[in-house]
């Protein structure tokens, strides 16, 4: 497991509407070309929660807890993901 460090400040993902976590659960799997055309801000919290819960294994809860946003959220994004 990679050094994690946890969030100082909470992202307010609200502002993106209540599909937001489906939303980023598309994008993760879009073609290269795709991605590269969402905006940098979605793929870097994407790619974040990716890490967190597929590379180092975290609960949603705690994931979110590194991530800087709600657990729900987290666990919305990690059901549209299917894990």
């Amino acid at each position: 497991m990679d050094t994690l460090c946890i969030a100082t400040t909470q992202t307010d993902v609200s502002i993106f509407g209540p599909d937001f976590a489906e939303t980023l659960a598309i994008i993760s799997d879009l073609p290269d070309a795709e991605w590269d055309a969402c905006p940098e801000e979605w793929r870097g919290m994407a790619a974040h929660l990716n890490v967190l819960l597929l590379d180092n294994g975290l609960t949603p809860e705690l994931a979110a807890i590194f991530a800087g946003v709600p657990a729900s959220f987290v666990a919305d994004y990690a059901d549209a993901r299917g894990l």
